[in-house]
């Protein structure tokens, strides 16, 4: 499994990552408060992904909470269904496994296409449309996604 892993430029894991990453650059460009994303990211056992020298300072208002981290995650599960649909994985599983081993993913969460699921892929791409001309290179809609929507499946349904 780790040379299937090897084939992605930067890992499977420091892929999807760097996703996260760039969303949260962009929400704070965008005037996001740093202790905020730092909160939401926490909260959801994201902390690695804080903005660097963003310190907790007391509860994020849980409407910011939820939009920080679907912002975030929608980014990851994108890069996630680009690595999937470029044949550099078999199944979403292999993505939530290299998240959860290497980058210390929340494992409660059960990882990011898992997460992906739970929220809906409708859903996903509804919201990757919405914000795609903000910053396509961050939310881009995945053809996968689209593909999983017109045949009504989720990515679970990838998982051999």
């Amino acid at each position: 499994m780790a040379q299937l892993y090897s084939r992605a430029p930067g890992g499977v894991a420091g892929r999807v990552m760097a996703a996260g990453r760039a969303a949260v650059a962009h929400l704070v460009a965008q005037g996001e408060a740093e202790d905020h994303i730092a909160g939401a990211l926490a909260g959801f056992g994201l902390a690695g992904l804080s903005p660097v020298g963003a310190v907790l300072r007391g509860a994020v208002p849980q409407r910011t909470a939820e939009r920080i981290l679907q912002r975030v995650l929608s980014a990851m599960a994108n890069e996630g269904a680009r690595i999937l649909g470029a044949g550099l994985l078999r199944c979403p599983a292999e993505v939530d496994f290299a998240l959860i081993a290497g980058q210390g993913f929340p494992r409660w969460q059960g990882g990011v296409m898992h997460w992906a699921d739970r929220r809906g892929v409708m859903i996903l791409r509804r919201d990757l449309q919405e914000w795609q001309e903000e910053a396509p290179e961050i939310w881009g809609l995945a053809p996968l996604i689209s593909d999983l929507v017109a045949t009504g499946r989720r990515f679970a349904d990838l998982d051999a």
